[in-house]
């Protein structure tokens, strides 16, 4: 089984999304709720804008394609069995979240 690098990980869009949506959360939360916010950011709503069928189809994207890559690369710690994910704190995470920002500040 190959590794994901903090970089492979965040080259899909998705992935970058809820790496930076879940910047602005504390400790875990619900990938329901994450899945919400990621949408809500990709087509610039708000969370509650977004439709049933949206976070849904984003959950189930989350769950199984892009959370265990973040987990993987050590950007995030995913709970599969609670369903809730948290950013990693220190590290790796912060590194490339202060890389990221100044990526798109450029």
């Amino acid at each position: 089984m190959d590794h994901e690098t903090p970089f492979e990980a965040l080259s899909d869009r998705t992935r970058r999304l809820a790496f930076s949506c879940l910047e602005d959360r504390d400790g875990s939360v619900p990938v329901e709720s994450l899945a919400a916010d990621v949408v809500a950011a990709r087509d610039d709503v708000r969370s509650d804008e977004v439709s049933d069928d949206e976070r849904r189809a984003a959950t189930v994207q989350l769950y199984h394609v892009h959370l265990p890559k973040l987990d993987e690369a050590g950007l995030v710690r995913f709970d599969h069995e609670d369903e809730t994910v948290a950013r990693t704190t220190g590290g790796v995470a912060e590194q490339t979240a202060q890389i990221l920002q100044e990526s798109t500040v450029s």
